[in-house]
């Protein structure tokens, strides 16, 4: 949501209007859209509405790359998530221990790149990844699941890396359930930020990948193409901040 927020507050800075078209699978209405260009945000390998909407002609600007072989799309924003997950492994493993990673598939780049980036950086520093897969629009009872199945695992874990937004909060919920503390003996960490996350009795750690203002500059970019002010082929990389709370602070 705060990425369609910061894009309609740039259209309107460029007195265009912005339609939010929910995710479907049907696309059968796209031809009927009366557009001049679309923002995709984290397009998914295969979606057939995007494919539909790069059958209309319109410039199309992604938030984050679309894996879908030979796709080019007239401009793009994304996040060095590469860099941001190697950031967030070496503050957490700077205190020991096994890491576990609950991660989305490697059906948009968000998620391919956290995962991958996980597990090289895992053989770089000679562990044993631990990859739970959960959605990318997820529900608590599917970070509980992860959780569980990760705090079973042989060896033990002694941090999370909860990766969809939203689900860290239900990462410490599932760790209490289980008999652990948070960060007493386990450290939780978001891959995204959110406001919620720093109102919680132990704040989360988390990156903020700085979605709205993703969504300003995708619609900023979009506004440049459709005028000319840019060429296709545009890309801009957003950078990533990581914000250190209570819930991997080593004093519990």
């Amino acid at each position: 949501m705060h990425l369609a927020i910061g894009a309609a507050e740039e259209a309107l800075a460029h007195d265009l209007a912005l339609t939010l078209i929910p995710a479907t699978k049907d696309p059968g209405r796209a031809p009927s859209l009366h557009l001049d260009g679309v923002v995709v945000s984290d397009p998914v390998l295969g979606d057939p509405m995007l494919e539909t909407l790069t059958g209309l002609r319109v410039p199309i600007v992604t938030c984050e790359r679309d894996l879908t072989p030979g796709a080019r799309h007239a401009g793009r924003v994304e996040s060095d998530h590469a860099a941001a997950t190697r950031t967030l492994l070496g503050h957490l493993s700077r205190h020991g221990g096994q890491i576990a990673m609950l991660c989305p598939g490697e059906e948009t780049a968000f998620g391919l790149d956290i995962r991958t980036a996980y597990q090289r950086w895992c053989a770089e520093t000679g562990r044993t990844p631990s990859v739970y897969d959960v959605p990318l629009v997820c529900e608590p009872q599917d970070v509980s699941r992860a959780v569980a199945e990760a705090l079973r695992a042989p060896g033990g874990v002694e941090a999370i890396v909860s990766v969809p937004d939203g689900g860290a909060n239900s990462a410490v919920q599932a760790a209490f359930q289980q008999g652990r503390h948070v960060p007493g003996d386990l450290r939780v960490a978001s891959y995204v930020d959110s406001p919620s996350l720093r109102g919680l009795a132990t704040p989360i750690t988390a990156i903020d990948i700085a979605p709205r203002e993703m969504g300003r500059r995708a619609a900023r970019m979009l506004a440049d193409l459709l005028t000319g002010a840019v060429a296709p082929g545009a890309v801009e990389v957003l950078p990533t901040r990581l914000m250190v709370r209570a819930s991997t602070s080593p004093a519990g």
